[in-house]
């Protein structure tokens, strides 16, 4: 008789314990495949804009006027993590290529540069320097961290 006193709370025991199983499975599955992937799907756009701004400055940079002589220096805020992770952009053949870990997120974004016109450096994410010297023939532009000066 005393026996039937206790499976109630044992059957509902059971209950808690195949529902906290049921929510740990569920939240196992969302955080290794669901959420990974929907945050690697939103990190493409800012990705591209982060590649584009700082493309955006550069060529603008590059096709000022041939009167503008003299160095100035202009500083571009880049995303600080694209996806929730560090990434770096590097000028390489004529454009800008992001590295990041997920080479999904690996973009490149060629430059429109008149002749002469020579771009050098790489960044990672944050305040970004651009320094440009240009004489009357010649541009060069440099890529920097703006923390760093």
């Amino acid at each position: 008789m005393r026996d039937r006193g206790l499976s109630p709370v044992i059957g509902k025991a059971l209950e808690l314990a195949i529902g906290l199983a049921l929510i740990a499975v569920v939240t196992t599955v969302m955080l290794s495949t669901v959420i990974p992937a929907h945050t690697e799907a939103l990190g493409e756009p800012t990705a591209a804009a982060a590649l584009d701004s700082l493309a955006e400055v550069i060529e603008r940079t590059g096709w000022a006027a041939p009167s503008t002589v003299g160095s100035r220096r202009i500083t571009v805020d880049l995303p600080a993590t694209v996806a929730g992770d560090g990434y770096r952009i590097e000028v390489q053949g004529g454009g800008l290529r992001m590295h990041h870990p997920t080479a999904a997120l690996a973009l490149r974004r060629p430059l429109a540069l008149p002749r002469g016109c020579v771009v050098e450096g790489d960044v990672t994410g944050g305040p970004v320097a651009v320094t440009v010297t240009r004489t009357s023939t010649e541009c060069r532009i440099r890529l920097g961290d703006a923390r760093a000066s």
